[in-house]
């Protein structure tokens, strides 16, 4: 009697022999587009330019969902991890998680740090890993020229600041004077710290608690 395989052995060895086909795509390339069919997409750079990825598709899937109410559309899932980057872009990602209709939740499975951390509040709903952290501080800035300049870069940097505080206290419930004190160090936080503050909803302890 032929030995009998299981679906999951014979489809991992189909996969094994085309993937040794060079014509056969990348195997990264297959996981993403199979994560984009659940609507889960990936933060795993620094936060830059290719956050307009991120963006295009928050874009599509709310095309995609016109006219469906919003208790019928299919949560888009952003899964982070990165250490932060440029505000700008910071910025343009967490306004397009705020503005969009299909529900965005956010996950971070190691660190969002930074701006990447803002980016973690913005989601209607936030999870965390039991090891995941977050930091949470003022960032840092050079002014260069004359002394008119400097001034003016200067006040501007204040408002950016200012910006930033106001929204992590109203996406949190970090008490004012504890930010005052904590933000102008690194301040990191862990999962149950995060709970404790609002950051997160929920610490997660299944890969299921992400798919679903």
């Amino acid at each position: 009697m032929p030995e009998q395989i299981s679906l999951t052995d014979a489809l991992s060895e189909i996969l094994a022999s085309l993937s040794a086909d060079p014509n056969f795509p990348d195997p990264d390339y297959l996981a993403y587009h199979q994560l984009l069919k659940d609507r889960i997409i990936y933060l795993e750079t620094e936060v830059n330019e290719s956050m307009l990825r991120l963006h295009k598709q928050i874009m599509l899937w709310n095309a995609e969902d016109a006219g469906k109410p919003v208790e019928e559309r299919k949560p888009i899932r952003i899964v982070i991890m990165s250490y932060g980057g440029i505000g700008d872009f910071m910025w343009m990602l967490v306004d397009a998680i705020q503005m969009s209709k299909t529900p965005v939740y956010t996950y971070n499975i190691g660190v969002a740090h930074s701006s990447a951390g803002l980016i973690f509040m913005a989601g209607q709903k936030r999870f965390m890993t039991p090891n995941a952290t977050m930091i949470i501080h003022e960032g840092s800035a050079g002014f260069e020229g004359d002394a008119g300049k400097v001034l003016d870069a200067s006040e501007s940097y204040k408002k950016v600041l200012k910006k930033m505080k106001d929204y992590i206290l109203t996406k949190t419930e970090i008490p004012k004077a504890t930010l005052n004190r904590k933000k102008a160090n690194d301040w990191e936080l862990n999962a149950e710290d995060c709970m404790k503050y609002k950051v997160c909803d929920g610490i997660i302890g299944s890969i299921d608690d992400i798919l679903w």
